[in-house]
Parts: C-alpha cells; sequence; structure tokens
C-alpha cells in the first residue's frame, strides 16, 4: 500500500512538473513573439557608429534569448550528471549573453558625443541593462564562482526569462528608434 501511494505521488510530482515547464515554454514563446522586431535592418541613414550599435542590439537580443531555450527546451533528466550536463550548457549559453551585452555597453560608451546627444534626444538609456549585468542570480547561480559541488543549484527559471526578456525589450527599444529614426533634412 505504502509503494502505490508513494509511485501516485511521484507520478503526481512529475506531471506537475511537465506542466508547468510546458507552461514556461508557452509563456516564453509568447512574449518572444511580442519581442520580436520586424523592420529590416537597414542603417544607411545612421553613422557608422549608431548602425553597428544597431546591429549589434539585434545580435544581443538573439543572443540574450538562448539560455532561455537551453534551460526551458531540454528534457527533464533526473540523473546528478545529466542535471549537470544541463546546467553547464545553460552556464555556458547565459556567459555567451553576458559578453554579448558588456561588449555592446562598451559600444555604447565608445560614441560619439553627437551619437550620445541622439540616443539622449530619442529617450534612449543603458542603466537598466548595466543593472542587469550585476542583478544577482540571472548571470551566474552562485557567488562562489569556484564553487564545484556534485549537484549546482538549478538557476531561478522565472528571475531569468523575466530580467533576459526585459533586457531584449529594451534591447528592441534600442533598434526601432534608431531604425525609424530619419535625420532631419533641413539640419
Amino acid at each position: 500500500m505504502f509503494v502505490a501511494t508513494a509511485s501516485a505521488a511521484g507520478v503526481t510530482m512529475a506531471a506537475q512538473r511537465a506542466r508547468r515547464s510546458r507552461a514556461r515554454r508557452r509563456a516564453l514563446r509568447r512574449r518572444l513573439e511580442q519581442i520580436h522586431v520586424d523592420l529590416p535592418l537597414d542603417v544607411h541613414h545612421l553613422t557608422p557608429g549608431l548602425g553597428a550599435l544597431t546591429i549589434q542590439a539585434r545580435v544581443v537580443r538573439l543572443v540574450l534569448e538562448t539560455p532561455l531555450h537551453r534551460f526551458l527546451d531540454t528534457p527533464l533528466r533526473e540523473t546528478p550528471w545529466g542535471r549537470r550536463e544541463r546546467c553547464d550548457d545553460y552556464d555556458l549559453a547565459v556567459g555567451e549573453a553576458r559578453r554579448a551585452l558588456w561588449e555592446w555597453l562598451g559600444s555604447v560608451e565608445r560614441l560619439g558625443s553627437p551619437d550620445r546627444a541622439l540616443l539622449c534626444q530619442l529617450g534612449l538609456g543603458v542603466q537598466r541593462l548595466r543593472a542587469l549585468l550585476r542583478q544577482p542570480g540571472v548571470f551566474e547561480r552562485t557567488d562562489d564562482v569556484f564553487e564545484d559541488v556534485l549537484i549546482p543549484a538549478a538557476p531561478d527559471p522565472d528571475l531569468v526569462t523575466r530580467m533576459l526578456c526585459q533586457a531584449m525589450v529594451d534591447l528592441r527599444g534600442f533598434e526601432i528608434a534608431l531604425l525609424s529614426h530619419r535625420p532631419d533634412p533641413y539640419r
């Protein structure tokens, strides 16, 4: 009797976990569809610095999607080694996303003063993206980066999804504002 009850509880927990995982994937798919930019990547009307920044913003936005797919799209493996492999894939993707965002923020800093003035005129800022790099639990799973445990702590999928989607929305704002900006011909 006890074995049947424990087995049924295990099946119920697995079914709940699978439902929660499917719901997260559907919600992520809906959010990513809203973040998608349909404008062609035509940057001829921009200065070379702003053109490169716009192209790089699209690339970084797509790179930020990768950790979400790596964590949510992989099948749940119950062995500690399977979980470690899944987390290693996620860590590689999130490390690449952090590096891409860091480099993009560096290219914003290297812009000339006229380009920065245009960004300010368009109301584009990078404060939230800078804060994201220091947000605990988004780009790292532990305070001790040299911690080597058998079963690493899993990332919080809700926090990571919320923060990375917000960053993608901010980058989408950069793309749309710069791609749709047309300089005044009479200036």
